[in-house]
């Protein structure tokens, strides 16, 4: 089943570090959401529908599983930008104003080009060319924070029909922050109790709209309300009648060794910021060449079952890029593995829909 929420109020995402009022006066918020934060969103609307208490929401939603997310800015869908997509700083000044950027392509160091002037000199680059280490007159290049590629853009990056992407935005523009100052309150006398002055960055979203398809809950609702986020805010959602925004698999060739895998969403991994149990599972050698990988998120909670906060974990962040040389090993064991549980290393994440993970042509 695959459903669309729109916000009705504003939103507030929270990130994983812990919050209380009076030791600490600001909380932080995100976007896009952790995609625990969707899943307990779903858990809660169909306690609701359902009418189940708490102890059997637990049993009632063990087989719900998250198998993608997708944004939809002024009616086209997004994906979190790839991290090893970068431009000149300079031209990136006009997405803050709300402009939409060609982006060359920027990957791996093998040889340097020639006095570089311009990224545009890349475009016609193939992959052992490409430099990624800065080298005198070379541009400053960066990539964008909060940057979503679109989704015919994001399927040519995949399959690398060419080294430009078009139609790059930046979510911060279409979810504006709205500050909201608060109080905490004495239960007894309803007035004010001294130090608990807090701010926390509400987020005001404008033509989003946020896709998730999932499995594992019998007889969901086709439309109705939910909550969302940290305060609880409502959203209506919808089931979409004409199916999921279907990305088309890689079209990487059997006798091709060098590849790269995309995280759509966060990850968490056993060994830190790379992924090895998927291609233990799946019979796979392969070498690490390089990889683009951004700050790392904590993912936290509430355990619903324990009544009480879960463990804290470091997830990486989605659009991370990871490239491979593939030294034994079948294609189509990892490009199974991929569809059928992502690529976080626990159960529980896989569920929730982190690790959700993209083959792709280099």
């Amino acid at each position: 089943m695959t459903i669309a929420i729109e916000a009705l109020d504003t939103l507030f995402f929270r990130d994983g570090k812990p919050f209380s009022m009076g030791d600490d006066a600001w909380a932080n918020g995100m976007f896009p959401p952790l995609p625990s934060v969707l899943y307990g969103a779903l858990r809660t609307a169909y306690m609701a529908q359902k009418n189940f208490n708490l102890d059997e929401i637990i049993e009632k939603t063990k087989d719900l599983r998250i198998k993608q997310i997708a944004y939809e800015f002024e009616n086209h869908y997004y994906f979190p930008m790839p991290l090893d997509l970068v431009n000149e700083s300079d031209i990136l000044e006009k997405l803050e104003k709300g402009g939409k950027t060609k982006f060359p392509t920027f990957i791996l160091p093998k040889h340097s080009l020639e006095n570089p002037s311009h990224l545009k000199e890349l475009e016609s680059k193939s992959f052992e060319e490409v430099l990624v280490l800065p080298q005198e007159n070379a541009p400053e290049i960066e990539g964008i924070d909060g940057g979503m590629i679109e989704k015919t853009q994001f399927e040519q990056y995949l399959n690398k029909t060419n080294n430009v992407v078009h139609d790059i935005i930046k979510s911060s523009n279409y979810v504006k922050e709205q500050p909201k100052i608060g109080i905490g309150r004495q239960n007894d006398t309803r007035t004010t109790e001294e130090g608990k002055l807090y701010r926390m960055n509400m987020l005001r979203p404008k033509d989003l709209k946020i896709y998730i398809e999932f499995e594992g809950l019998e007889g969901f609702a086709q439309k109705g309300l939910l909550r969302l986020g940290a305060e609880n805010k409502l959203a209506y959602f919808k089931e979409l009648k004409r199916g999921f925004i279907t990305i088309p698999i890689a079209n990487v060739e059997q006798t091709q060794t060098d590849f790269k895998i995309y995280l759509a969403t966060p990850a968490i991994f056993t060994n830190g910021y790379y992924p090895t149990d998927i291609f233990k599972n799946t019979n796979i050698e392969v070498e690490l060449l390089t990889c683009a990988v951004g700050k790392y998120l904590n993912v936290g909670g509430f355990d619903m079952q324990k009544r009480e906060p879960k463990p804290m974990q470091k997830a990486v962040p989605a659009g991370s890029v990871y490239y491979y040389r593939l030294k034994s090993g079948d294609w189509q064991n990892l490009l199974a593995e991929l569809q059928k549980t992502g690529i976080s290393e626990t159960e529980q994440s896989q569920k929730e829909g982190f690790g959700i993970a993209y083959l792709a042509k280099v």
